[in-house]
């Protein structure tokens, strides 16, 4: 059976990136290919820049008079723990992967025949780790793996 890795952005708590990535496993699934949707996380963030960043986005919003909240703390919990809860249950998915090497050597250890890169926005450098990995930087001299892109387009 063919090993296919899924390299798209960290799913986190992104609605469309879970159902795009579970549509995906699951069509190949059921083609006969054993897939992995490989956790390439931001790396790691000091406690001091994760309260300073908190502060600067109570700030922000308390200078845009930002007081409506579409979600209490209660129903954001209990939304974050079904979409975890979700993921868990129905998606392949690797350790998480945190630095250029963590990637490089997942790789390596794993020997994938495929690896498809997908959707469209892991080429915005905004919302990627590391942009260069979505264009399989750590890949470059591996012959073997056959290299792919995928993006999803709808129409009525």
């Amino acid at each position: 059976m063919k090993k296919i890795a899924i390299l798209t952005q960290p799913i986190g708590f992104n609605y469309g990136g879970i159902i795009q990535n579970y549509a995906l496993q699951l069509t190949l699934k059921k083609m006969g290919y054993e897939v992995i949707t490989i956790a390439r996380e931001y790396e790691k963030v000091s406690r001091i820049k994760l309260l300073l960043h908190k502060a600067k986005t109570t700030m922000l919003k308390s200078l845009n008079n930002d007081k409506i909240k579409i979600f209490s703390d209660d129903e954001k919990n209990y939304i974050a723990s079904e979409m975890f809860r979700f993921i868990k249950d129905n998606i392949s998915i690797s350790e998480k992967l945190y630095t250029d090497n963590d990637i490089s050597t997942y790789f390596k250890t794993n020997k994938f025949d495929i690896v498809v890169v997908g959707s469209d926005q892991t080429w915005r450098p905004k919302y990627s780790p590391n942009i260069y990995n979505y264009f399989l930087d750590f890949l470059i001299n591996d012959k073997a793996i056959i290299k792919n892109s995928i993006c999803f387009f709808f129409r009525n």
